[in-house]
């Protein structure tokens, strides 16, 4: 089942940035920035941005399908994963970020690219996964908030928040957590949102928590968009974006 839907999605997704890669680029802009501000003035400016950060799903995806190129167990992989993580966080401290805002691993077995095969359920081992990402991914920011002065974080538990929406969709308006709103065969999760492929098409996307088979619609990103500048602890911490935005 895993290896069916990620095969197809790196036919329709070609490239992607890794996290890597895009810290390489700030690097460069942040370059720009001190030729243009002056280095007091740039290394002011960049500590008051907040940097978002919303990465690993892919990572989890990969690992969930078995392929014979990773030789890893959890335990292993996931301290791979962390070590990464810290690195790049570190060097962007390096570069002058002090504000950092993460958004960690959604319930990614309930999307329907892996529920079309699971008579519309959510994957549990997925999702597993996933809970122990946002542990991880705590226990690196808890680690660098010791040892970094100034160092600042927002850690939101879209695991969490998702499920809020998974287990009561009418209290947020919504209809339909199985079938995404754009797509082709069951749940519109046996393929992407493209016209090429001739996918349907939902009348109201408002309706919907996912649009594609992957992301959510835009009425569920403006929950959560909601949840991260407002919510309680259980939600968003040590402080929710709002109060790191001060």
């Amino acid at each position: 089942m895993l290896d069916m839907y990620v095969a197809n999605e790196v036919k329709v997704q070609q490239e992607v940035v890794f996290l890597e890669k895009q810290v390489e680029q700030f690097a460069q802009v942040r370059g720009n920035i001190s030729q243009i501000l002056g280095p007091s003035k740039a290394a002011k400016f960049v500590s008051k941005a907040v940097f978002l950060i919303s990465t690993g799903s892919n990572d989890l995806f990969d690992f969930g399908k078995n392929d014979s190129n990773i030789h890893f167990g959890v335990e292993e992989y996931f301290s791979i994963l962390q070590l990464n993580y810290f690195s790049h966080i570190r060097n962007l401290y390096e570069l002058g970020a002090r504000k950092f805002g993460i958004l960690s691993v959604a319930p990614i077995g309930c999307c329907p690219a892996v529920t079309f095969a699971n008579e519309g359920n959510c994957v549990k081992p997925l999702n597993d996964l996933a809970i122990v990402f946002y542990k991880a991914t705590q226990a690196v920011l808890q680690k660098l908030s010791s040892e970094l002065e100034d160092f600042e974080y927002s850690l939101a538990n879209t695991f969490a928040m998702t499920s809020a929406l998974l287990n009561s969709p009418s209290t947020f308006g919504l209809n339909d957590t199985k079938s995404a709103c754009c797509g082709i065969g069951k749940f519109n999760g046996e393929g992407p949102c493209l016209k090429g492929l001739n996918a349907t098409l939902c009348p109201n996307r408002d309706d919907h928590l996912f649009w594609d088979w992957f992301h959510p619609t835009e009425k569920a990103s403006e929950l959560a968009a909601a949840t991260l500048f407002t919510g309680g602890k259980e939600f968003v911490s040590p402080k929710n974006f709002n109060q790191l935005n001060c």
